[in-house]
């Protein structure tokens, strides 16, 4: 596993623009757990579902970004241009 900041995030994996509302949280790019966002989501997982990463609240109240899908718990999710290869974890 291994552990980056928000920004190593931003700049290795390039997240997109969530279309449906570019005021979103995570600059923008976090896509809502229900909706048309999650369709969205949910049809990029069948194409490309090492781009997809899962926000969460951590243990500490704020939130964690974890590569990969999980519909638990999740508080949205933010898609990359680029795939992770391992476990990552966003903290900051």
């Amino acid at each position: 596993m291994s552990t980056i900041t928000r920004q190593e995030f931003f700049d290795e994996y390039r997240p997109i623009t969530n279309v449906f509302n570019q005021q979103a949280d995570y600059n923008g790019c976090l896509m809502a757990a229900n909706g048309q966002e999650y369709q969205r989501v949910l049809l990029i997982m069948q194409e490309s579902p090492e781009c997809v990463w899962t926000c969460l609240e951590g243990s500490d109240g704020l939130p964690v970004l974890n590569n990969g899908f999980t519909a638990l718990n999740s508080k949205g999710y933010v898609v990359t241009e680029e795939a992770a290869e391992m476990f990552v974890e966003v903290v900051g």
